[in-house]
């Protein structure tokens, strides 16, 4: 932590609050002006990026000029800048010229600019560019390979996640028997793995050969967007994903983190594609749709993010203070409960500061999930903390 001074819960109280937070659990403005003025240097440093030839070369959204499209989209959904608007459907026309027709997930691949241009076309009045664009969706899920992942990052889950992306904000656009079917081929290969695996876990999912669990690569993130898809039946509930779930809560570190992989030793990583962080919306979202205790699990997760989640290591939505803050703010969504959100503060404090803790430069500094872009769209989305949403992960 260095020797930044960044708000703790006990400095936070009373008349001090008052600094952050208004009484009505939104940022004050004097903080969002710091926040605004921050957004202003990004969007400057980004834009200048985009147009050179390097900054048109990826179209993905977690790692291209696509993160800066969805970036885009979410300033004019909490502000309604029509400029953003068309900046979204401009960038987001280019890449859907650019598509393999292979690549099933939502951040990496084909379906991130399907979902976002169905929305962005059905929000627009063109009603029919955005069918078209749907049903181009449904067919890369059913034309897909049959070796690809489950995965957040590049597989299945990423799909999903893609299918719920538009059925949020176009209500009703994806038909439930396609989520379905989704979930059900998630499932299948997972309990196959397993079976020839003979894992004692009834689900087990490798990403390039190794077991990962976290959010990006492994299981959090393929069990989290099952549960989000409110299609599960009863008896895969309580069979398969439950004993799953408690399965991840039994690999927690004596410290309470996870492990990257299923054999590593060491629970170093505290950061949103590597550790606990990411596993409080799991948690959150189990306590809603398979027993209310989970939440215990939520809360204990976050306690870990609070007590060593401020990350030198950088400020991004991937493996920095960026993502750890989201953490918070699912809690504070869930429960109300202001201790969540003067955390959240705590990490957005720090995040102000960039880049005066950044030790390691991003390997992609102008990308969504991997750079600035993910500063961005993090100042943006808590304007409105009572809806903010990882990108690619939350729905």
């Amino acid at each position: 932590m260095g020797d930044y001074n960044y708000p703790k819960l006990h400095e936070l109280q009373g008349s001090k609050v008052t600094i952050y937070l208004t009484p009505l659990n939104q940022l004050s403005d004097h903080f969002y002006a710091r926040a605004k003025h921050a957004i202003d240097q990004i969007t400057h440093l980004v834009d200048g990026y985009l147009y050179t030839p390097r900054g048109r070369e990826d179209h993905s959204i977690y790692t291209g000029y696509m993160g800066l499209a969805l970036t885009h989209f979410l300033i004019y959904k909490k502000t309604k800048n029509a400029p953003s608007f068309e900046i979204a459907k401009k960038l987001t026309d280019i890449a859907i010229t650019r598509l393999s027709g292979e690549l099933v997930s939502f951040l990496t691949g084909d379906a991130g600019p399907l979902a976002l241009g169905t929305v962005l076309y059905s929000l627009d009045g063109n009603l029919d560019r955005s069918s078209e664009l749907r049903l181009w969706l449904l067919q890369l899920g059913q034309n897909a390979s049959t070796d690809i992942s489950c995965t957040l990052i590049d597989g299945w889950a990423g799909y999903l996640y893609a299918l719920l992306f538009v059925n949020k904000h176009v209500h009703d656009t994806i038909p439930v028997d396609i989520i379905r079917k989704t979930v059900t081929r998630i499932l299948m290969i997972g309990v196959t793995a397993a079976i020839r695996k003979r894992s004692s876990v009834p689900l087990f999912y490798e990403w390039k050969g190794k077991s990962y669990f976290g959010p990006l690569h492994g299981l959090c993130g393929i069990l989290y967007m099952v549960l989000c898809s409110n299609v599960l039946e009863e008896t895969e509930m309580y069979n398969i994903v439950r004993p799953t779930l408690d399965y991840l809560i039994d690999s927690r570190s004596f410290r309470g983190n996870i492990p990257a992989t299923t054999y590593s030793e060491s629970d170093i990583l505290v950061q949103w594609c590597h550790g606990i962080p990411g596993f409080v919306q799991l948690f959150i979202k189990a306590s809603e749709v398979v027993d209310p205790s989970y939440i215990s699990y939520a809360m204990e997760a976050a306690d870990v993010v609070w007590n060593v989640g401020l990350l030198t290591k950088g400020y991004t939505l991937c493996h920095g203070v960026a993502g750890n803050a989201y953490s918070f703010l699912a809690l504070f969504r869930k429960t109300g409960d202001r201790k969540h959100l003067i955390r959240a503060t705590g990490f957005i404090e720090w995040c102000l500061s960039y880049p005066r803790f950044e030790r390691q430069e991003p390997d992609r500094p102008y990308s969504l999930l991997k750079g600035y872009t993910g500063l961005l769209y993090f100042f943006t989305d808590v304007k409105d903390v009572s809806t903010t949403s990882f990108p690619g992960y939350e729905v």
